[in-house]
């Protein structure tokens, strides 16, 4: 871009990309800045949603001088729209299935083709650290920016969500349970919600928001969340004061290389899994995969089946046949799923069943309620599982990944009674959040 003002050098304005992965056909806008004096490595990247005007540039370029967070561009997005082919059609807006859609394919659009195109206009590379790496977004932006920082983790890890909408538009809801139930990745997260927040026919934002806020607890993330009183959505979006103190604690540390942390885990995968437990590749011999296993007292059978979602049991009978066949508990699914079910399935000794599925390992405790999910790196689809000991391996697709578990598998000899016989089994009890309403 060629100009005689030094300041239209360092910004792009309407930029249109046509053609993307995310949406074949689609045209997608927008702007970007690069601070004055920026050095050739950029850092961090600021992505609001079109109805969000965010801060001033001048704010961002100030928090940047002062060291407060890293220097980078600063990048404006919004939905695109597709065309219509025919004369006289109507234009498509494809916010709903870009922003609220929980998936890769436009995090992915972001991380490949925006942000990529943005820095090159602007003549700076892109720092290869996730760590330093921001995004942005209100309302449906919100569960936009969410779906960024969970999905493509290894760019973006620190977020601010305003009023988001995890509702039942397109399955926000549903992530939301599968968070709370997945391994903490780390992501560092504020959040801003107001009281007077719309009731939609899908969903309340302040209670979906108030949700999320129990959800990034209960999963160990570090994250700050506030209520702002008697005011409406996406309150204070805009608000310098609020940009301000956010800004330096979403990046605490960032000059000291400070890791934004992985949190402690959701404490039903802290029981499962064995103290420092992470995924490794290994070479290992998978063994064909099991649809059926008997439980630990010996009194039932557990099976699965890839066409089916839930995980089945029938009773054993005296003379050894099977009857009362009931569903056991369902698997969560994959935002693209196509298979709704399990592959694959082994016993632990505590009478908890873990099956292959297409969002990795699931584990159902014997009361029969789906309580943990292990995602494998990348997150893959598991094919088929196996435990040796205390040992877990998990295929997919023809790769093998090995971690440590803190509960051995079943042995043919162990008679053990089921140890989750009802909800409350753990220590959950907690004060709920403080809010004045």
């Amino acid at each position: 871009m060629s100009s005689p003002d030094a300041a239209e050098e360092r910004r792009v304005e309407d930029v249109m990309i046509t053609g993307s992965r995310c949406h074949p056909g689609s045209q997608f806008h927008y702007a970007a800045w690069k601070p004055e004096g920026l050095a050739a490595g950029a850092a961090v990247y600021v992505l609001l949603e079109h109805d969000a005007k965010g801060p001033t540039r001048g704010l961002l370029e100030g928090l940047m001088a002062s060291g407060a967070i890293p220097p980078g561009i600063i990048v404006w997005t919004f939905p695109g729209t597709l065309p219509s082919a025919v004369a006289g059609g109507v234009a498509r807006n494809m916010r709903a299935s870009e922003y609220d859609q929980p998936g890769t394919a436009f995090p992915d659009f972001l991380v490949e083709e925006l942000v990529p195109d943005a820095a090159a206009r602007l003549g700076v590379s892109l720092n290869p650290s996730p760590e330093l790496h921001f995004i942005a977004g209100g309302s449906s932006g919100g569960i936009c920016a969410w779906n960024a920082a969970w999905y493509r983790n290894d760019f973006f890890r620190r977020v601010f969500l305003s009023s988001p909408t995890f509702s039942a538009m397109r399955g926000g809801e549903e992530l939301m349970t599968v968070v709370r139930k997945c391994e903490t990745r780390p992501i560092r997260i504020y959040m801003t919600v107001g009281t007077d927040e719309p009731d939609y026919f899908f969903g309340d934002s302040f209670l979906v928001a108030l949700n999320a806020a129990s959800v990034f607890k209960h999963a160990g993330y570090e994250h700050r969340f506030e209520v702002f009183g008697h005011e409406g959505h996406c309150s204070r979006r805009e608000d310098p004061a609020l940009w301000n103190r956010m800004m330096p604690w979403l990046f605490t540390g960032w000059k000291r290389k400070r890791a934004v942390a992985s949190g402690g885990n959701p404490p039903r995968v802290r029981m499962l899994l064995a103290p420092g437990s992470k995924w490794k590749k290994c070479t290992f011999a998978m063994p064909p995969p099991r649809t059926e296993v008997v439980s630990t007292d010996g009194s039932r059978v557990y099976s699965v089946s890839p066409s089916c979602r839930f995980v089945s049991a029938e009773s054993i009978m005296p003379d050894g046949s099977r009857a009362w066949r009931y569903d056991h508990a369902p698997v969560h699914l994959a935002w693209n799923a196509t298979c709704v079910g399990a592959k694959a399935i082994i016993l632990l000794a505590d009478d908890r069943v873990l099956v292959a599925t297409e969002l990795g390992v699931q584990g159902i405790v014997s009361f029969g309620l789906t309580d943990l999910i292990l995602p494998l790196p990348g997150d893959r689809p598991a094919d088929n599982l196996a435990v040796v000991g205390s040992m877990l391996y998990v295929s997919s697709s023809g790769s093998v990944f090995k971690r440590a578990l803190a509960v051995p598998a079943a042995e043919p000899a162990d008679r053990n009674p089921p140890s989750s016989p009802g909800y409350g089994d753990g220590p959950y009890s907690r004060e709920h959040l403080p809010i004045d309403v």
